[in-house]
């Protein structure tokens, strides 16, 4: 399972009052941020809504680190 999160999700609901770039750095590190270009944090991916491709981050809840 995967979930794909847009980038305003990501700075407004995942990262809250801490840096978006900190919390990409975390989700790396721990495995749960999946991509496929080693420079590029967001992979492109098709929606329904996008079929021609969109660019979000991928994210691997079963790697989520506890809290």
């Amino acid at each position: 399972m995967l979930y794909y999160v847009f980038p305003s999700a990501w700075e407004s609901d995942i990262c809250g009052p801490h840096s978006p770039d900190l919390m990409v750095k975390i989700a790396r590190e721990s495995g749960t941020l999946a991509y496929r270009d080693e420079g590029r944090n967001k992979d492109k991916v098709r929606l329904p809504d996008y079929p021609t491709g969109t660019r979000v981050y991928v994210i691997r809840p079963d790697l989520l680190p506890e809290v």
